[in-house]
Parts: structure tokens; C-alpha cells; sequence
């Protein structure tokens, strides 16, 4: 996909691309554009590399700057970027260092030519061999007179077998010239720019490992590890039922502590009897009065002083109200009994 739009007249322009997606998501890029007027050259750079790391010497080149009609590029002015700059000259652009580009990769092969069609003409045909003659038979022996008990005559010997004839020599047809292969193409194409690479997300953080339920076993009531009126202790508030696979849960002894049964104490006999409490108030009066003796150098009675006094004793009521707090070092958890 792509679009086009003429600019027609010379500047800089700051293209921007805004992209939503389809849950109204957006962002957006912006590009620089500088278009020249036609009478002004084309400045093209090129650099031995884009990224280094310092301290590091980068060559640059402005040699394929493309000058306007028939003009002629005379010179090139450069600011490095750091505060320093250079120039050159038509005169003086021996001095560039010629730069050792990265190939790009290879253009594609060009088509093979085709293989020749034209078959060679065929040979001429080799004179056919002579065949020997046939070996003349010889005479067969005249058969003897059929005496009354004469004996046969003896048959004449066979002829010799004439020499087999030479076979002439057949030639075979001469080839046909190979085809010419096509040259394989010698342009090579441009090097793309390198991409940024975008920094690597953060890895999220691992969420806790939930508890491993305990298999039951089969028969009624299931789950062998926890039998129906167990107590299950948990930080989580996930019900049993999910984190083991089995049974009824309900939660149990809610902001009270587990104490031990005891059948000598009637407080603890009974399971899931409850007491206590969190605070205690310890205020109380005593009925009668008492004498409390001080022994001091300067001693404060009522609103004076009793300069040297060695003691003092009076009645007085003593009161003391206060809650106090009795409850014991905790740590609170999820407590579940399993009804079914």
C-alpha cells in the first residue's frame, strides 16, 4: 500500500503518520522531507558506517551529489555534527578517501540461454563388407553295386568353410554445436538501511505458585487427606474446594486463635467451644484505707513542702482504670472446616 503527493515547490516538510487499530488504539511517526529547487544540485552522503563506538573514525563522501542540467558540483561543505566542520574542493578531492562500501546482495541470475536445436548432419553410410564365398562341396563316393552281402562304401569328407567377409566401416554422424549459455548478470543490487532495533520488554513478574491439591480417595466422602471436620490452614483466600478438587468448606473460628482440647479444663473440653478476649479492663477501688510511709529529704504535702521531713503517712484511696490489651503475638491466616 502506498500513497503519492507532489510537492511543488521547495522546503522542508515534516510528514506525519498516525495508525489506529481496531480497538482505537494510535500512534504516530513523523519523517523529514526536504524537497530543492530544481536549479539547486542533489546532496547524496555516503559513510563507512552508521553505528560505532567512540573513539571512532568515520569516512563520509558527497561524490555521487547529482548537480542540476549541465551544472558542475565545484565544492563541498561539511558539518560533522560535533561543532567541527570540512570542505572540499573540485582542486582538492584527491584527498577523499575512497570508501569500502558494504556489498549488497547478489542481483539475480540472468536467464540461461537456450540449448541448441540444431542436430548435426548424419554421416554417410560405410560400404557394406564382401561375404566369402562358400566352400565347394567335395565329390560324394559312387555307391557301390548291391552285391548279395557286399559292405557299404565309405562316404567322401566334407568341404572346408570359406573365410567370413570384413564388415565395412559405418561412421557415426558428427555432433551438433552446444548452445551458448547466458552471462549471469554482474549488477548488484543496493544495501537497504539497517533498521533500529526496539528495546526488549521487561519481563513481567511471575505471579505466586498456587497450592497443590491433594488427591482424595475413592470411596464415600473422598479426600483421605482432609476427612469431613478437618480444619485446612491457607494464605490464600481460594476455598479448598477449588485448590484441593473435593469437598464442602466453610470458614471457620473467624479473628480467633486454635487451642489444644483439654478435658481436665472445663474452658477447653468441648471442640469448637470459644472464650476470651481481646482486652481486659483492670480498674478497681480499694474498700479500705491504707497508710503508705515516704522516706524523703524534701517532701511535698497538699500544696507545701516539708523541708528535712524523713517521713510522712496518711490514708489515701488508690484507683486504677485501664484497658489493657491481652492479646498474644499473632499472624492471621484462612481458616476452612470441611462440612461434606
Amino acid at each position: 500500500m502506498a500513497v503519492e503527493h507532489t510537492y511543488t515547490g521547495p522546503g522542508t516538510y515534516y510528514v506525519k503518520l498516525t495508525v489506529k487499530d481496531s480497538e482505537n488504539n494510535e500512534s504516530e511517526q513523523t519523517k523529514k522531507v526536504v524537497v530543492l529547487p530544481a536549479t539547486a544540485p542533489l546532496p547524496f552522503i555516503r559513510r563507512s558506517m552508521a553505528v560505532a563506538l567512540a573513539p571512532q573514525t568515520v569516512q563520509f563522501d558527497g561524490a555521487d551529489s547529482v548537480p542540476p542540467a549541465e551544472n558542475a558540483i565545484t565544492s563541498w561543505e561539511w558539518d560533522y555534527g560535533d561543532g567541527e566542520t570540512g570542505s572540499e574542493t573540485v582542486d582538492t578531492g584527491g584527498v577523499r578517501v575512497p570508501i569500502n562500501y558494504p556489498v549488497g546482495p547478489q542481483g539475480p541470475t540472468g536467464p540461461a540461454g537456450a540449448d541448441s536445436t540444431v542436430t548435426g548432419p548424419t554421416g554417410p553410410q560405410g560400404p557394406t563388407g564382401w561375404t566369402g564365398a562358400d566352400g565347394s562341396a567335395s565329390e560324394t563316393g559312387a555307391t557301390g553295386y548291391t552285391g548279395p552281402a557286399g559292405d557299404a562304401g565309405e562316404p567322401g569328407s566334407e568341404g572346408e568353410t570359406g573365410p567370413t567377409g570384413y564388415t565395412g566401416p559405418g561412421g557415426t554422424g558428427d555432433t551438433g554445436p552446444t548452445g551458448y549459455t547466458g552471462a549471469d548478470s554482474t549488477v548488484t543490487g543496493p544495501t537497504g538501511a539497517t533498521g533500529y532495533t526496539g528495546e526488549s520488554g521487561g519481563a513481567g513478574d511471575t505471579g505466586p505458585t498456587g497450592y497443590t491439591g491433594y488427591t482424595g480417595a475413592s470411596g464415600e466422602g473422598g479426600g483421605a487427606a482432609f476427612p469431613i471436620g478437618s480444619v485446612f490452614i491457607a494464605v490464600v483466600s481460594t476455598n479448598p474446594a477449588t485448590l484441593l478438587g473435593y469437598g464442602t468448606w466453610s470458614a471457620f473460628g473467624a479473628g480467633r486463635v486454635l487451642v489444644g482440647i483439654d478435658a481436665g479444663d472445663a474452658d477447653f473440653d468441648t471442640a469448637e467451644e470459644t472464650g476470651g478476649a481481646k482486652t481486659v479492663d483492670l480498674a478497681h477501688t480499694h474498700a479500705l484505707d491504707h497508710a503508705h510511709s515516704v522516706v524523703a529529704n524534701n517532701l511535698r504535702t497538699g500544696g507545701g513542702v516539708t523541708v528535712g521531713a524523713t517521713a510522712f503517712s496518711g490514708a489515701s484511696d488508690s484507683k486504677l482504670s485501664a484497658t489493657q490489651s491481652v492479646v498474644q503475638p499473632y499472624i492471621v491466616c484462612y481458616f476452612w472446616k470441611r462440612e461434606s
